[in-house]
């Protein structure tokens, strides 16, 4: 049969015509070939625009039955895949937030305190600070390095030219640090003992940062005038008569005539070589080199003085503080 409309060729049974999109209300005759409502029966036509929405889709569905494309159609173009940008933004900003808090809080004061260290012994030093470049600046005008200096500048070898294979102790320390003079009262001369042997090698890292902790400037004297103590030969001598004269009050410091000439006297610097030893420290020519020496500690990730490392181990828990005999154990140079 024929739609009464359009002309387009209809089933039997159809409810509606696809091509444009009429509908019929009751059944259609079929006679020779024309199509003609029953009697009474009017087709059902939508209008305006929802009329022209139901036949533009009705006329789709007809157009897919047919597997043919509607006009105007074109496939749809593949959806690229999520990135999950958002995800990725939350991340970066707690990021920076992290970082920030981190640049403004700094890295805060981190205590490490030697579980063998007595009661009354004074409790470690401690200290912040921001990294500094790894790269070793040329030397300015005026300032040397210590002989015994080690290669990479960060310490002093009090007893430099050993093999490499022999084992290995550091200590870092600040001059005005108590915690370090009990330290070295009770192990320094054993050490100083093992060095001169050549049972241990042994590196001093003089630090600096109670300057900053007590407001004066005492330590990084000290360790100016103890590595000019080493031009003369004379470095682990007035390394100890430094710390035999530590004020009893934290924070008093030394004074200039101190290092200068009562502390060269006694560790036995005469002569010319204290002639050399007094126009090192009054230049503070060795300055630079303390410097650095400090900043590769801090560096290192060393936190609080004393620290002392045994072949790259920290020992400072294994050591019992009231007994010299200790370090032997730990060392392993008991009876040497």
């Amino acid at each position: 049969m024929l739609c009464a409309r359009c002309g387009h060729y209809l089933a039997y049974h159809a409810t509606h015509c696809p091509q444009c999109g009429i509908w019929i209300s009751g059944q259609l005759s079929q006679g020779q070939g024309a199509s003609v409502p029953n009697p009474g029966l009017q087709p059902i036509v939508l209008s305006g625009t929802a009329g022209n929405l139901r036949r533009g889709l009705l006329a789709e569905a007809s157009q897919r039955a047919r597997g043919e494309a509607p006009a105007g159609f074109y496939p749809a173009a593949p959806v690229a895949p999520k990135t999950h940008a958002t995800r990725w933004v939350i991340v970066l900003g707690l990021v920076a937030v992290i970082a920030l808090a981190s640049v403004m809080l700094g890295p805060g004061l981190l205590r490490s305190v030697s579980g063998g260290m007595a009661e009354s012994a004074p409790a470690p030093s401690v200290f912040s600070h921001a990294p500094a470049p790894s790269a070793k600046a040329p030397l300015p005008a005026g300032q040397v390095l210590p002989p015994s200096a080690t290669a990479d500048q960060a310490a002093i070898m009090v007893n430099p030219g050993l093999d490499a294979s022999i084992p290995l102790v550091v200590e870092y320390f600040d001059y005005q640090c108590p915690a370090c003079r009990a330290t070295d009262q009770v192990f320094g001369a054993r050490l100083a003992d093992l060095a001169r042997k050549g049972v241990i090698r042994l590196e001093f890292h003089a630090m600096t940062f109670l300057d900053d902790n007590l407001s004066n400037d005492s330590s990084t004297r000290a360790a100016v005038a103890a590595a000019c103590a080493d031009i003369v030969g004379a470095y682990g001598s007035y390394h100890r008569v430094i710390y035999a004269n530590q004020p009893a009050k934290e924070g008093a410091g030394y004074l200039d005539s101190q290092l200068r000439n009562d502390f060269a006297a006694r560790a036995g610097i005469t002569g010319p070589g204290l002639q050399n030893f007094q126009k090192c420290y009054d230049s503070r020519a060795t300055a630079t080199f303390v410097a650095g020496v400090d900043q590769a500690a801090k560096d290192e990730g060393v936190h609080s003085t004393p620290t002392l490392r045994f072949n790259g181990n920290d020992i400072r828990n294994k050591l019992d503080f009231n007994d010299a005999s200790s370090l032997d154990r730990v060392l392993g140079t008991t009876g040497r």
